[in-house]
């Protein structure tokens, strides 16, 4: 959907919906709000406001302008590769627009949670080939999701559980990665709250 000159009321519906400006993002100034509707399913009303008009987006995923885009569905696609990012890589990754990028487009284009989680890893070098053997794999993992979702200092004894697990099979390291990326350790640690109201810029 592009932008027209003047006010728009613009409703994206089912689906993953685009509103596109022709202008550079600090053109604009973006006000937030999100309430329940029917079932207590959630939608997403943001104001875009620039020095002429005011246009309300509502079930709106993806904003793009001139010199970035911004990805608003912090409880959908977007949310989940943000909090992958962060429990993975760490919060700051989920600051590098190009990478957010590439997860994204990965996820939108048709692919699953977990097949994103499992490119990421191997992308992040969680691979057998990198260690010498499985346990070491399975240590540093788990010592990775520990640092970064839960941070402070690392704790061997209470992270043994999810390494014998992983080498058990109880439990893939897929399967960890998604639990661990949707624990509200996680969630604190990258703000999820705030994201949710500024959105994450791509490119």
């Amino acid at each position: 959907i592009i932008s027209s000159l003047g006010g728009d009321s613009v409703y994206g519906g089912a689906g993953l919906d685009t509103y596109v400006y022709d202008k550079e993002r600090s053109f604009f100034t973006i006000d937030n709000n999100t309430f329940p509707k029917e079932n207590d399913v959630f939608v997403q009303k943001l104001w875009i406001i620039s020095n002429d008009s005011h246009d309300f987006l509502y079930d709106i995923e993806r904003i793009v302008f001139s010199d970035t885009k911004l990805a608003v569905d912090l409880e959908g696609n977007a949310g989940f590769v943000v909090k992958l990012l962060g429990v993975l890589l760490g919060r700051d990754k989920i600051l590098d627009k190009s990478l957010v990028g590439q997860s994204l487009s990965i996820i939108d284009e048709g692919k699953s949670q977990n097949e994103l989680i499992a490119s990421t890893l191997k992308d992040a070098g969680f691979i057998d080939a990198n260690y010498s053997d499985t346990n070491k794999l399975h240590s540093a993992l788990v010592a990775t999701l520990w640092e970064n979702a839960v941070g402070g200092s690392y704790a061997p004894e209470s992270a043994k559980p999810f390494v014998e697990g992983l080498d058990e099979g109880s439990f893939s390291m897929v399967e960890l990665v998604n639990v661990a990326a949707n624990t509200d350790y996680n969630k604190t640690a990258i703000d999820l709250t705030g994201l949710m109201t500024s959105g994450i810029e791509y490119l």
